[in-house]
């Protein structure tokens, strides 16, 4: 949305890059998503505070000042080039900030509509020693949060969107989000939910358990929430699927014959967010984008709308944007 002087007045689309074939990736997305919203696009890099290894405790110390702004200035030069070549220059701003990068990206995303990350395949180590920003970012941000896996390039699009169905009588906000999407994308719509018995007894206990008809009665309790929301949306096609399995192998699954997984956080009792073992295995593994919403209880509308046009960055993020 513009105004008669060609003003966005949706909040911009948020991109944070570090350099990496994955963030890369993800100004693709971004800046694809911008187009779509008729929105503008930030481009952010934090320069980090570095902890030396492998004295996990040490005090952290920054990298010298001249050479990591030259890193930082380059990196946002390389995304800012790819991104306006979606958008043109107009619509395209960067952004250098220093600290904490998670806390940087959250503290922006409250002036944006949608934040995106590259997700670039890190072993085990490396996530227990220096932690996650991805993780950090999609557990707490105000907004919803897409990552871009590192290997992400469809040679053609499949428009088609998974959305991964916890609870079902309380998915409404992640089902109407997805229909959305889909009618602007013209894209059909999976609902998958995941069900599995828990593992307390040897599994002959089961043999007399009617695994069909448990299924078959899931698949009506979800179907019964999400019909009237469906109803919404005659032209879009959509496919309810309940499945026996474990949820994260499910979804990871489903995300290969998909261009977007959506997931929507678990509630929290504090105003800190929580990400679950399901959503982080997702979030590792998955073959597509994934979405993921901030609980339905910490989401409101109104984080769409926060300042949306001409909010300079300082003001979000306490030092003054590149």
């Amino acid at each position: 949305m513009t105004t008669d002087k060609g003003v966005a007045t949706t909040a911009p689309v948020l991109v944070g890059v570090d350099g990496s074939a994955a963030a890369l990736r993800a100004v693709d997305v971004a800046a694809h998503e911008a187009a779509r919203r008729g929105s503008a696009l930030r481009v952010l890099h934090v320069i980090p505070v570095v902890t030396p290894r492998p004295l996990a405790y040490a005090a952290p110390f920054p990298l010298p000042s001249e050479s990591s702004h030259q890193i930082g200035q380059s990196v946002l030069a390389d995304a800012a080039t790819r991104a306006e070549a979606v958008l043109g220059p107009d619509r395209v701003t960067v952004h250098l900030a220093e600290g904490d990068r998670a806390r940087a990206l959250l503290t922006a995303a409250r002036h944006a509509s949608l934040l995106v990350l590259g997700n670039e395949r890190r072993n085990l180590l490396d996530r227990l020693i220096t932690g996650t920003v991805i993780n950090n970012a999609a557990a707490h941000s105000p907004v919803p949060v897409v990552v871009v896996p590192e290997g992400w390039a469809p040679e053609s699009e499949r428009r088609h969107l998974v959305v991964g169905i916890k609870d079902c009588s309380a998915c409404e906000g992640l089902v109407r989000r997805a229909l959305e999407l889909a009618a602007a994308r013209q894209a059909r719509v999976t609902l998958l939910n995941a069900w599995e018995f828990p593992v307390l007894y040897d599994p002959s206990a089961y043999a007399s358990i009617d695994f069909a008809a448990v299924a078959e009665a899931s698949r009506a309790e979800l179907a019964k929430h999400v019909g009237p929301l469906v109803g919404e949306f005659p032209g879009i096609e959509v496919d309810i699927r309940v499945e026996q399995g474990q949820a994260a192998r499910l979804l990871t699954l489903a995300s290969a014959e998909a261009d977007l997984l959506m997931i929507e956080r678990r509630g929290h009792l504090l105003p800190v967010g929580h990400l679950g073992g399901t959503a982080r295995a997702v979030l590792r593994e998955s073959a597509c984008p994934v979405e993921v919403l901030p609980a339905a209880s910490e989401y409101g509308l109104e984080r769409l709308e926060v300042e949306a046009a001409g909010v300079p960055l300082k003001a979000a993020l306490g030092v003054e944007p590149g």
